[in-house]
């Protein structure tokens, strides 16, 4: 899991807002989806950075069904009742997606998360 210090999963989607729109086109660099960094350290803004790049490759990992889910409910912030109408599927399926796709990214963090761990030094 992640540690406190990290952002939660929400807070990523949340600042990875801008990218939205373009997401499933990769019309974006990633550096252009970041706010102006005020008063963090250069740590903070690597970790930021770092996070926001394991967060953009778990969303490319994604099938484009739960892709979409994602990013209607957690980036447009849709209910998931409208994100049912939009992607055109029952809601149970919706809350299954949204479900699998939460797993897998936060699977892909703890991993990433594992292997920085395991390359710093005693």
């Amino acid at each position: 899991m992640l540690a406190a210090a990290h952002p939660t999963f929400a807070e990523l989607f949340r600042e990875h807002a801008p990218y939205a729109g373009r997401a499933l086109r990769n019309e974006v660099a990633l550096d252009e989806a970041l706010p102006a960094t005020d008063g963090t350290t250069p740590h903070d803004e690597a970790e930021r950075r770092q996070a926001l790049a394991r967060l953009d490759a778990a969303l490319e990992r994604l099938d484009d069904d739960k892709r979409a889910v994602v990013v209607l409910y957690e980036l447009e912030e849709l209910t998931r009742a409208e994100v049912a109408s939009v992607v055109g599927a029952p809601l149970p399926t919706v809350y299954s997606r949204l479900q699998a796709a939460r797993k897998s990214i936060l699977t892909g963090f703890g991993e990433a998360s594992a292997g920085t761990e395991k390359g710093k030094a005693p």
